[in-house]
């Protein structure tokens, strides 16, 4: 989301504090352009095996340089980056256990979670998880492409949608989590 995106900013932190209430978590905002300020484009083509340079290089990275100042500040020691992969990926990615878990400074510790589950396993647990201890279902913002409302899933993209496949997968309906595209225009675009 941009930074001049007040209304995106605003979306995100409410659904992020209503997520954080109802779990009995603490949540904390760090707003930057880390991945905006640098000519991805350009980087992406300083050498053909990077698929994209935020991707295959900035994104751990990225993310810890990021919450540096607030892992020293609250003492954390463990912080964990999820895992956009899963084990049997075998591409240049700029996240991967490898390399997250090789991230330290002061007292805090990188960990990559949860490489060992497949995508369609992380929706599975997660449903699992919410009626085995009566959780209501979670919002899930998974797009970064949606630029007209930066702060929700344009479910359109190939994230949003291989993320609503997921769930009906599971045999729950997308809207359930936060996805707002209708039954018609989701099958019109998966196929």
């Amino acid at each position: 989301i941009s930074l001049t995106d007040d209304l995106g900013w605003s979306l995100v932190m409410k659904q992020t504090q209503e997520f954080s209430e109802r779990y009995g978590l603490t949540c904390n905002f760090i707003e930057s352009n880390f991945y905006e300020f640098l000519n991805q484009e350009a980087l992406s083509d300083l050498d053909n095996t990077i698929s994209n340079w935020w991707g295959g290089v900035q994104h751990g990275l990225g993310f810890a340089g990021l919450v540096a100042p607030h892992t020293i500040i609250s003492n954390l020691g463990k912080f964990y980056i999820s895992s956009t992969h899963s084990k049997g990926f075998n591409s240049p990615w700029g996240s991967n256990p490898q390399l997250d878990s090789s991230i330290s400074y002061v007292k805090t510790k990188f960990l990559h979670h949860g490489y060992e589950f497949t995508r369609q396993e992380k929706v599975k647990r997660l449903i699992k998880k919410c009626e085995i201890e009566g959780l209501p279902l979670p919002t899930l913002r998974v797009c970064y492409k949606n630029k007209l409302n930066a702060g929700e899933n344009c479910c359109i993209c190939e994230k949003c949608s291989r993320t609503m496949t997921s769930l009906w997968a599971e045999g729950k309906n997308p809207k359930e989590f936060g996805f707002g595209l209708s039954n018609d225009k989701f099958v019109k675009n998966i196929l």
